[in-house]
């Protein structure tokens, strides 16, 4: 992330992962990438320190996640995206003393 200029993000899809994501030559990085992504804080992707790196750019949730859907209902789903998000990105207001609208 370091070495992307950060002016080349014009948005953030935040969502969480495994800590080793497949090469994109993995045939298994289909199944991470298609329906097995993470709620935010609930996988080992350094989401704080990504999203510190990168410009204030709109965030939208992207979290194709099959297991999930199933289990929970769209509306489940969409709120469990949410409320994750939601703590994450709280959490690191305070911790970063980064003043944050109510949400």
């Amino acid at each position: 992330m370091a070495k992307v200029d950060r002016n080349k993000f014009g948005f953030i899809h935040l969502c969480d992962g495994p800590g080793e994501i497949p090469s994109l030559e993995d045939p298994s990085m289909i199944g991470v990438a298609r329906e097995g992504r993470l709620y935010a804080g609930e996988g080992e992707i350094d989401l704080k320190g990504m999203l510190l790196a990168m410009p204030d750019n709109p965030i939208s949730i992207e979290l194709p996640n099959s297991k999930e859907m199933k289990e929970r209902g769209a509306a489940g789903h969409a709120t469990r995206c949410l409320i994750t998000a939601k703590e994450l990105l709280v959490n690191m207001a305070k911790e970063e003393d980064i003043e944050c609208q109510s949400i």
